[in-house]
């Protein structure tokens, strides 16, 4: 029986265990998770309050600043289109894009022989605004007539069927080319008249196309400019609106970034961190040009180490 009553207590004592410790892990399940919640509080806290507060520096180099924007512009070039006097198959006579001569065959529709009669640039295709956007009716442009300028672009192919009055083919003048800029009205006051600035388009390759200022305009808060081409793009030919970067002005020198500047009762300055003295000290300097972004000036060496976040040393004060 001894036997037996040991058993017994043994079995109960496993019992007890267990249930007890059951209990305590269902117990020990909130104060598990509340710990991970504030441990993951206190990092993220304290990775917030790093980030925030850390001092960005920027080595200042000497380099260009693009005082520039990218943007859309519609083209105008001084064409001709020729209509054709007949219906039937075309067979054209010369290839798109090369330059002809007043009186040069152009293209045969039935037993018809279509001469040109203008020297220029050959094309067969054309938008339906050749006749709307020229260069007598240019002044008239506004940012209305801007955003509702829709083209209607046909490309004609040898042997295909033309109807009579049909568009045929354009002559294109390449002397000249003009683009009509919008920009908003802080952008466009920056401007003169005679003006030169720069553009730059991908299909263009990376080189700089000159071009001068002839009319600006302001409407609203609204306006644009308008800009003669000093060489005529032949990429752009058969294009009415182009994608490019606009450029008032390339500047050289040191540049910083235009956010590391603030004022102070000195003057205007930044924050120059000694690596040495592991300190911060404010030097003045005298901006000189830039753009939105980086601005190029005076006071500050090659090589100096500018903070262009001020604010998280509360710009200087007490460092």
């Amino acid at each position: 029986m001894r036997g037996s009553n040991d058993l017994f207590l043994l079995e109960e004592k496993k019992k007890l265990i267990n249930n007890f410790n059951e209990k305590a892990t269902k117990d020990a399940r909130p104060f598990f998770f509340l710990l991970i919640f504030f441990l993951f509080l206190i990092f993220f806290s304290v990775y917030f309050y790093t980030v925030r507060n850390r001092v960005d520096i920027l080595i200042a180099d000497y380099t260009e600043v693009v005082d520039g924007f990218r943007t859309e512009g519609l083209l105008i070039r001084d064409e001709i289109v020729y209509r054709s006097p007949e219906s039937g198959f075309v067979k054209l006579l010369s290839s798109e894009g090369k330059r002809v001569a007043y009186g040069e065959e152009i293209a045969r529709i039935a037993d018809r022989t279509i001469y040109n009669h203008h020297a220029g640039l050959l094309s067969y295709a054309t938008d339906g605004l050749e006749e709307e956007l020229t260069f007598n009716n240019i002044n008239d442009i506004t940012l209305d007539k801007y955003k509702t300028y829709r083209r209607n672009f046909k490309q004609n192919f040898n042997n295909e069927y033309i109807r009579k009055g049909q568009a045929l083919f354009r002559i294109i003048k390449n002397n000249t080319m003009y683009l009509v800029i919008p920009c908003d009205k802080e952008e466009v006051s920056r401007y003169r008249i005679m003006e030169t600035v720069f553009i730059q388009a991908d299909e263009l390759g990376k080189g700089l196309i000159e071009a001068t200022v002839i009319d600006k305009k302001i409407e609203n808060e609204e306006g644009f400019l308008t800009i003669r081409l000093n060489i005529f793009p032949q990429e752009w030919l058969n294009t009415r609106r182009v994608n490019f970067l606009f450029i008032k002005n390339i500047h050289r020198g040191i540049a910083i970034p235009r956010k590391a500047i603030f004022t102070t009762t000195a003057g205007e300055g930044v924050l120059i961190y000694d690596s040495l003295r592991n300190n911060y000290s404010f030097v003045q300097v005298r901006v000189l040009n830039g753009n939105r972004e980086m601005v190029i000036v005076e006071g500050i060496d090659l090589g100096a180490h500018v903070v262009t976040n001020p604010e998280v040393l509360d710009y200087g004060r007490g460092v």
